[in-house]
């Protein structure tokens, strides 16, 4: 009995704080628009349900990578960000580097490059924005898009989803193009973070000082298996766990001794 109280107490308070339309709501009478850590956020988006505008009025927005980020980013380091949304980490991650302009974010949902856009310029933020998404094997792929969750839009079906075609990219392609050679990898990518360490381990290996990843176990992402085998993978291949906060991860590449 008394777990059943528990559970149903951990709901309410996630509903409150995390999907709550009266509190998305009071943000939308305001003016639609959020803020996190000073920074402020268009949400005039048709995409942007409601009760996900609930989170900027309780600060809960992506909270752990919110922490993760702030203390993890190197100022020194060129950033490379997949699944930039509509630009919160984007904006949190630039006003924190030396050189704002080394900062490049791949978003692959067309109907939110415009509000990414608007986000990053009236935030005086740098960023390069790439459309694309995270992919291998063609120039292009299908997109999947929620019309609910503008947060969980893939590269993989889900139900209820519209899927489009877009460009596709991959980090050695950013990397090659913009010369860079050592950098901090922020992912958060709706499952497609597996695709990214089976294809291009040797690319993380050599060019990434600091992975920041959220990790997605849910069955139609990544599913538990192929988030076990990713951490086994990394922990093989010299990249320690060093943080985490819930489902988001900081990883450490320790063969970048080697490299220099």
């Amino acid at each position: 009995m008394l777990k059943r109280i528990r559970a149903k107490y951990k709901d309410i308070k996630w509903w409150f704080f995390y999907q709550n339309w009266f509190a998305g709501k009071i943000i939308e009478l305001l003016g639609n628009e959020g803020e996190i850590a000073g920074l402020k956020f268009d949400l005039d988006n048709p995409y942007i349900a409601t009760f996900l505008k609930s989170r900027f009025l309780f600060k809960t927005y992506e909270y752990g990578s919110q922490l993760l980020i702030s203390k993890y980013v190197n100022p020194c380091l060129p950033v490379v960000e997949f699944g930039g949304c509509i630009g919160v980490m984007s904006c949190l991650t630039n006003r924190l580097l030396e050189n704002p302009s080394n900062h490049v974010v791949v978003e692959a949902q067309p109907f939110l490059i415009d509000t990414l856009r608007k986000n990053r310029d009236r935030n005086g933020c740098q960023f390069e924005i790439i459309h694309a998404a995270l992919a291998y094997g063609s120039d292009s792929v299908e997109f999947w898009i929620h019309p609910r969750y503008f947060i969980g839009n893939s590269v993989r079906p889900r139900a209820g989803g519209e899927a489009v075609r877009v460009p596709s990219v991959s980090l050695e392609t950013i990397v090659r193009q913009y010369g860079y050679s050592r950098i901090t990898l922020v992912v958060d990518v709706e499952g497609a973070e597996t695709t990214l360490v089976a294809n291009e381990l040797d690319m993380l290996r050599s060019v990434v000082d600091t992975l920041i990843v959220e990790l997605h176990p849910a069955e139609w992402c990544a599913g538990a298996a192929g988030i076990d085998n990713l951490k086994a993978t990394l922990a093989d291949s010299g990249f320690k766990e060093v943080d985490r906060v819930r489902q988001d991860f900081v990883y450490k590449n320790f063969n970048m001794d080697q490299v220099e």
